[in-house]
């Protein structure tokens, strides 16, 4: 399985956001799950720390993904 940081679009309680999520693809690429919640850049050094920010810059460019595409939500309450 791969995976990459996405920006995802979410509706929840009665607002709507963008933010950045691990996003996992299975073995045809296709989108097979996301983190429960939006990820952060971390790293064990400054230098990790940039190559994570790196990979976060990369995934705005990419296509934006709706999270009601990925997750079944249970209520938008």
């Amino acid at each position: 399985m791969s995976w990459n940081y996405r920006v995802v679009h979410r509706h929840r309680r009665g607002e709507e956001f963008y933010a950045i999520y691990e996003v996992y693809y299975d073995p045809d690429g296709e989108v097979d799950g996301i983190t429960a919640g939006p990820v952060y850049p971390v790293g064990e050094d400054r230098q990790e720390l940039e190559a994570n920010i790196k990979n976060y810059v990369a995934a705005l460019g990419k296509p934006i993904l709706e999270y009601s595409d990925i997750v079944e939500e249970v209520s938008d309450g």
